[in-house]
């Protein structure tokens, strides 16, 4: 948990990713032990987080992922 949130300093980051099936407990850990404690936490979708959604395609799911992407790398 140390060497992330160094890694996020160091690099100047400010987001996590986390996959959609995760609780978010080890990135709230690894942003609340950054300098600035403020990084945000972003979801990367699949396509078996959304299959009770209607008319959502493979396509659509992974242009909602990159612009999580966009987001985070600036």
């Amino acid at each position: 948990v140390i060497s992330l949130s160094q890694t996020l300093d160091t690099l100047g980051l400010g987001g996590i990713l986390i996959t959609e099936t995760s609780d978010a407990r080890l990135a709230r850990t690894v942003r609340d032990n950054t300098a600035a404690k403020n990084a945000e936490i972003y979801v990367l979708h699949s396509l078996q987080s959304v299959t009770d959604a209607k008319n959502t395609s493979y396509l659509s799911v992974m242009e909602e992922n990159l612009r999580v992407l966009e987001a985070v790398l600036g």
